[in-house]
């Protein structure tokens, strides 16, 4: 699309082209106004429809006795939540058919704290077995866990670390207790 008024052409023809192109994105656009719009009063109008259903379901449900159904009334109450559920259901499924798609977001492991608390870090170390003293080891690993602990209205966080070592000569892998 041309964004300034220097580069039109000088050609009629070519002028004529371009206002025809205008014109033409601006029906469109127009129809997708149009058709966005018929679809909102659609919607409003079910939901404004589901909406008086469940006021009278809480009325029959919560209401003074004088203001409740009569039995004959309550006996179709089964019937109206299954419309209220497929009508919400098709408006919805309306709505994200019209709708981009959202990016999802991967959901983390680990909580997320605030950076301004304290940390405190324990490290436990496994005890070496009879038989694996002076024997060389190699980390191999570790385990966190994230407790929120409370002092005298403070918040701080205890991060446990459990170390793993994996042994050579004879193979095996230690870890502490948790």
């Amino acid at each position: 699309m041309i964004e300034g008024f220097g580069e039109l052409p000088d050609d009629v023809d070519q002028l004529k082209a371009l206002a025809l192109g205008a014109m033409s994105q601006t029906l469109n656009l127009t129809a997708k106004v149009e058709d966005l719009t018929q679809t909102n009063a659609a919607a409003k109008a079910e939901i404004d429809r589901l909406t008086s259903i469940i006021k009278t379901l809480r009325r029959d449900r919560f209401g003074k006795r004088s203001e409740k159904l009569g039995a004959d009334e309550a006996e179709q109450q089964s019937f109206v939540f299954e419309e209220v559920e497929t009508g919400l259901a098709a408006i919805d499924a309306r709505l994200t058919a019209q709708a981009p798609p959202k990016p999802r977001k991967a959901p983390s492991d680990k909580p997320r704290f605030p950076s301004h608390l304290e940390r405190v870090e324990v490290v436990l170390e496994p005890e070496v077995p009879p038989g694996f003293e002076g024997k060389e080891r190699v980390k191999i690993g570790q385990e966190e866990s994230i407790r929120l602990d409370v002092v005298r209205a403070r918040f701080r966080l205890i991060v446990t670390i459990r170390t793993k070592y994996a042994y050579k000569d004879p193979a095996a892998i230690m870890q502490a207790v948790a």
